[in-house]
């Protein structure tokens, strides 16, 4: 599977889930949205994130999901923050997503905002 090539990956699902390549990443691009946006605004952040992927697209998905997280945990090494990566990477998806991220922060709990403002 780490020899597959972006495209076969999203052929693969496709064919798997009987949707379209551009289906797929709708699904996957809402799916992911909703566990950033739970990270953002509740207390627990990635912990409630990943316990909402497991309910809602079970125990696979939060292994996995989780799994990333690790990887980025013990070979992350950079002091370079994700976000900067993103507006390096794709500048114009940064900006596209922006206004989204800005209004997570207003909807954060009274919890999580006391947590952000002890940092």
């Amino acid at each position: 599977m780490a020899n597959e090539s972006p495209q076969d990956i999203l052929k693969r699902i496709a064919a798997a889930t009987v949707c379209e390549p551009e289906q797929v990443r709708e699904v996957v691009h809402l799916a992911l949205e909703a566990l950033h946006k739970i990270a953002v605004c509740d207390e627990r952040n990635v912990t409630a994130a990943l316990m909402e992927s497991c309910w809602i697209f079970g125990d696979g998905a939060c292994y996995h999901l989780g799994g990333i997280l690790e990887e980025a945990r013990i070979g992350g090494g950079s002091d370079l923050p994700w976000s900067e990566f993103f507006a390096r990477f794709s500048p114009d998806t940064w900006h596209q997503f922006k206004p989204i991220f800005d209004q997570w922060m207003k909807d954060r709990t009274e919890a999580r905002k006391s947590l952000d403002d002890d940092n």
